[in-house]
């Protein structure tokens, strides 16, 4: 125990002596700490948690997709109207769960 107390001392006196150092190795360890908590958070939240909706299990993809065989001149046209589908489903859904 009294060899470790010594170890601690000499460590705290050797950080002292070198404060930029010191000031160094604490920065990185608080980016490396701070960056692994925002890393688990996300992966806690996207992937750990189950889903904040009653019924997970009856959710369904919605997708569109636009052929790439249209014109330049139709293209914009059937993306604004996917835009107007996915707008439209959108205000269903607020209607259904309003009425929930």
């Amino acid at each position: 125990m009294e060899a470790l107390l010594r170890d601690i001392r000499f460590g705290l006196k050797l950080l002292l002596k070198e404060k930029t150092f010191s000031a160094t190795v604490l920065l990185t360890l608080a980016v490396c700490v701070g960056a692994n908590v925002a890393i688990f958070s996300v992966i806690h939240t996207v992937l750990l948690e189950p889903l904040p909706y009653a019924h997970p299990d009856r959710l369904r993809t919605m997708e569109e997709r636009i052929s790439t065989s249209l014109g330049s001149r139709e293209a914009p046209l059937m993306l604004l109207l996917a835009f107007a589908g996915i707008a439209l489903f959108l205000a269903v859904v607020g209607i259904y769960e309003a009425l929930a």
